[in-house]
């Protein structure tokens, strides 16, 4: 997955990927968690999770983690469904770019990334849209 995530994004192997995590699973994955809602700290993955997770792995066995709280919010409700479907409470989170370029903010830049070959699927809204081509 990391490897997919770096051709299509464009980026060095050794630039690091994080996760959202549901934030009451973080104990269950990190060493001294502590939730924090914004993907600015590192944790230990605990040595027997870090196969669930290899690809958000870093080289010293850390990770980003952006915590998850809450119950109201859509995307909570997309990390409990994937919990349930897979007992893993995160997903790998990275920016919605190519390396160099800026996030996305506006509908259009993001159907650019689809056409690109960047994502194979974009969701805004109750809207799905999907590439023609072949997943890479």
């Amino acid at each position: 997955m990391k490897r997919t995530l770096n051709r299509r994004k464009q980026r060095e192997e050794w630039i690091p990927l994080g996760v959202s995590c549901l934030a009451e699973q973080g104990d269950a994955y990190f060493d001294h968690w502590q939730p924090s809602p914004f993907m600015t700290r590192l944790f230990r993955v605990r040595g027997d999770r870090r196969a669930e997770v290899p690809a958000a792995v870093h080289g010293d066995g850390s990770c980003r983690v952006q915590a998850v709280a809450g119950s109201a919010d859509l995307f909570r409700k997309l990390l409990e469904c994937f919990y349930g479907l897979t007992g893993t409470g995160m997903v790998l989170n990275s920016s919605l770019n190519r390396h160099g370029e800026p996030i996305v903010h506006r509908p259009a830049d993001a159907m650019h990334l689809l056409l690109a070959g960047v994502i194979d699927e974009l969701v805004i809204g109750d809207s799905v849209i999907k590439s023609d081509r072949e997943a890479a």
